[in-house]
């Protein structure tokens, strides 16, 4: 017999042959194609591509094969008809989930070495002042004797290496190669420039003088 005309394993149509030849024609496809491709995942600006020796990849042929020759011909009647006629309607896919595999470990490893290159805290902006307190009792107070510096901050991403690890595995799945992290950017703390400044600084006083001796106070 011959499999249903439509159906299709990964992307390669293997619908209308015999089992030995959509075996033949899926493990070609698969070495020569599918694996040939690179999968490439971002996060932000950075991108890693990982082939499919380093993921891991394989796949049981012979049981996909299997389960896509069974349509039409197993289960009771009305799942026979619906398979059928979808066969007739168009594309139908076989799910690939329990037949392709990867080396879920190595692909973590790699993914979580990814994420590190971003830090997952933020550091909050600081500031500090530069120079000597100058002596304010004196008249020759230096213009500008201490420079209040402040120090930019950077922002933080939260990344989920697990979700993430989902992404790629279903993308294998899915016969696509392309992958785009999500991430939520924290965002640091900035300075307060108007409380340091509050703290930095005080209100002019007027100078105060003694009538006795008519010196000024400060």
């Amino acid at each position: 017999g011959l499999i249903l005309n439509n159906v299709t394993v990964l992307d390669v149509p293997i619908g209308g042959m015999s089992k030995d030849d959509a075996t033949v024609a899926l493990q070609t496809a698969f070495e020569q194609d599918y694996c040939t491709n690179l999968m490439t995942v971002t996060i932000l600006d950075q991108s890693i591509q990982i082939s499919a020796q380093e993921a891991g990849l394989a796949l049981d042929v012979e049981s996909a094969v299997e389960e896509a020759y069974r349509l039409g011909r197993t289960g009771n009647q009305a799942n026979r008809k619906l398979q059928q006629m979808q066969a007739l309607a168009g594309i139908l896919e076989i799910d690939v989930t329990p037949y392709l595999s990867m080396d879920n470990a190595s692909l973590e490893q790699t993914l979580t070495e990814l994420v590190a290159q971003f830090p997952s805290a933020p550091v909050d902006e600081s500031w500090e002042l530069v120079g000597e307190s100058p002596d304010l009792t004196t008249e020759d107070v230096p213009e500008a004797a201490q420079t209040l510096v402040v120090n930019v901050g950077s922002k933080g991403y939260e990344i989920d290496s697990d979700k993430l690890l989902k992404q790629v595995q279903e993308a294998y799945r899915n016969n696509t190669f392309r992958v785009k992290a999500d991430y939520k950017i924290l965002e640091p703390v900035k300075v307060d420039l108007q409380s340091v400044y509050d703290k930095l600084c005080s209100s002019p006083v007027e100078p105060l003088m003694d009538k006795e001796t008519f010196e000024v106070q400060s």
